[in-house]
């Protein structure tokens, strides 16, 4: 449930049986009763934050935390959930009518950010107060807490810098290999995208060419038009690649959205070169350039509301 705390968004969570048993497991494993106390609320903790992240629709992972490893749990006070490919949240519960978010030093490194969790009496529900990027203290006032907004402007900010520097390698495209976001052309050719194959007819070396494309969805960042980054490589002599680089409107949009940006870039983000599209431009294309295994390049696609950054790899 949603709600606002002094003009800041949290969240409460109903804390189940299913949660309990799992915190009482864990608290089962210690013998200490101050360390028992410390896990059975830590254990509880993640559960609140997991299950909010679940609603927003975020992959979380447990089992690499050592929140759930008992062994870790009898020497560290951690309470930290893994969110795949981002890095560790640091769960921290609040006891209730406490206006202190304590958080040990051993969590202080390794982790993208902390959340406040306090508990009602009854240990039913679990309200999400905030979060902080980082800190440097055993003792957080709650109302130095950020928005559970501003968690989740933290995590996409993450997202996007943690695909910019993902490398697509094209050449193991011939090898039926792509990167998380990227499928084959033909994987993708259905009715409302038939126009991606005709543009890529033209293509010599047939029989050595491999094409592959990536879904762009930027919904309200350009009036809910999904683009379509197309990109075909074609292998020659001396291990010279020949590479097609195209962008194209998807969905039942005709054409491009006016003045796009599509731009070749090298390591040292130098321009290469650029083509912009126009009104009733029904995709644009790069000039056709050269590489050799081991090469690498960017794209970038911006306007003045968004940009967006692909790396490759010959």
């Amino acid at each position: 449930m949603l709600t606002n705390h002094q003009e800041r968004l949290t969240f409460t969570v109903p804390l189940t049986l299913e949660n309990h048993s799992l915190a009482q497991a864990f608290r089962r494993q210690q013998s200490d009763s101050t360390l028992r106390k410390q896990v059975y609320l830590n254990t509880l903790a993640v559960c609140a934050v997991r299950y909010y992240l679940c609603c927003m629709g975020i992959e979380t992972n447990c089992e690499n935390c050592s929140s759930w490893n008992s062994v870790a749990q009898s020497f560290m006070d951690v309470a930290d959930l893994e969110i795949p490919q981002l890095g560790k949240l640091e769960c921290r519960p609040i006891l209730p009518n406490s206006d202190i978010v304590r958080i040990p030093a051993e969590t202080w490194y390794d982790r993208i950010g902390y959340i406040g969790v306090q508990f009602d009496e009854a240990l039913r529900e679990g309200t999400l107060l905030g979060f902080v990027k980082n800190v440097a203290s055993c003792e957080l006032p709650i109302r130095q807490l950020l928005s559970l907004e501003d968690l989740l402007i933290h995590l996409d900010e993450l997202q996007q810098t943690a695909l910019s520097r993902m490398q697509v390698n094209l050449s193991q495209w011939f090898e039926n290999v792509f990167a998380p976001g990227w499928q084959s052309l033909e994987a993708l050719l259905t009715a409302n995208v038939s126009q991606l194959a005709f543009s890529v007819r033209n293509e010599t070396n047939i029989t050595n060419t491999v094409r592959g494309a990536k879904l762009i969805d930027l919904g309200l960042q350009l009036g809910q038009i999904s683009l379509a980054l197309l990109i075909a490589i074609t292998q020659e002599a001396k291990e010279s690649r020949c590479i097609t680089i195209q962008l194209h409107p998807m969905t039942s949009n005709k054409f491009l959205p006016n003045s796009l940006k599509l731009v070749l870039m090298s390591t040292k983000s130098e321009i290469i070169q650029e083509v912009h599209s126009r009104s009733m431009d029904n995709y644009i294309q790069l000039k056709r350039f050269r590489g050799k295994p081991g090469e690498q390049f960017t794209i970038c696609i911006t306007n003045n509301e968004f940009t967006l950054t692909e790396n490759f790899v010959i």
